[in-house]
């Protein structure tokens, strides 16, 4: 099933070429959607999952996939789009694994869609583009910088669901567009309403001083989080949904509690303590504007549209 999506998604012709001609078909080339940025995103948290990697490197792939969007001056054309996404991978594991897959390993889990030569071409070309500064902070980092700060003021299920949330978002394009710590966050302010027990709203604002981050700032982000775990629990009934199937089922093991098990009827309670209305966080989510230095995924509709 993986591989029929992926041999759709990402055609492995001329593989040899487009490494080194990237800038010249990106010209040509159908640029990515957002639809398909969330499944390539999908694929590297499947990816991290079968060589057990670390979180922080899912996540900064991610990031370094952005940002080569955005300095890319007509972006990632989609015939290359699994090759660059490898590419995001090797050098994320690179930089925070103690021994990283080879070169070889990310070849074959791409079911030879390209050879090792073009790879590594394309983390050449991927370093070149973004000037060596592939050290990014993310959304995970500022949740173990939050969660330190409010030590010992937050469940495990509290913890366990903003990890859920901050991977969950991963595949947003709109959230892609906004500062990694007000994801994170807003991820906390979630998961400490959701499940800060009594002490859940004085949880909420001890983290809006340790971010300063103002409610109105959170509130956006937050409705934005409320409906990507919305559409996660629907995805079953709505094919545009199915990517977000992959981390909602990793987030139902018991390592991470079952966390995305949970009962949905919490989401009003949560939604009521950050001032929201559940109607219009989950259903809808809040009108939401990308951070102005976002990459642009041309595309119509999102995966999961506002």
């Amino acid at each position: 099933m993986r591989q029929e999506r992926d041999a759709q998604l990402f055609p492995a012709d001329n593989c040899s070429r487009q490494a080194t001609a990237v800038s010249s078909a990106a010209a040509s080339a159908q640029a990515v959607t957002p639809q398909m940025r969330c499944i390539v995103a999908s694929w590297l948290s499947e990816v991290a999952a079968e060589f057990r990697l670390q979180q922080e490197t899912l996540f900064l792939a991610v990031r370094l996939l952005d940002r080569f969007q955005a300095v890319s001056p007509a972006g990632v054309p989609r015939n290359v789009l699994q090759l660059v996404a490898v590419a995001c991978m090797m050098v994320a594991s690179k930089q925070d694994e103690v021994s990283h897959p080879s070169v070889d390993d990310f070849t074959e889990i791409a079911a030879d869609a390209f050879q090792r030569d073009d790879l590594l071409r394309m983390e050449r070309l991927l370093l070149d583009q973004l000037e060596w500064r592939v050290q990014l902070p993310t959304a995970y980092t500022f949740l173990h910088v939050f969660a330190q700060a409010l030590s010992g003021r937050l469940s495990r299920r509290a913890i366990a669901l903003s990890a859920y949330l901050s991977e969950v978002s991963l595949l947003d394009h709109l959230l892609a567009a906004t500062p990694p710590s007000l994801v994170a966050a807003a991820a906390l302010a979630v998961a400490a309403a959701w499940h800060g027990g009594g002490g859940g709203g004085d949880v909420v604002a001890a983290l809006r001083a340790a971010t300063g981050y103002s409610a109105a700032e959170l509130a956006p982000v937050a409705a934005r989080l409320l409906h990507l775990l919305h559409c996660a629990g629907a995805a079953d009934a709505a094919p545009a949904h199915q990517p977000l199937v992959f981390v909602r089922e990793k987030y139902a093991h018991e390592s991470w509690l079952c966390i995305s098990r949970q009962d949905a009827a919490g989401a009003a309670a949560t939604a009521a303590a950050l001032g929201l209305s559940l109607g219009t966080a989950v259903g809808a989510g809040l009108p939401y504007q990308p951070h102005p230095v976002a990459p642009q995924w041309h595309a119509q509709p999102a995966v999961v549209a506002a």
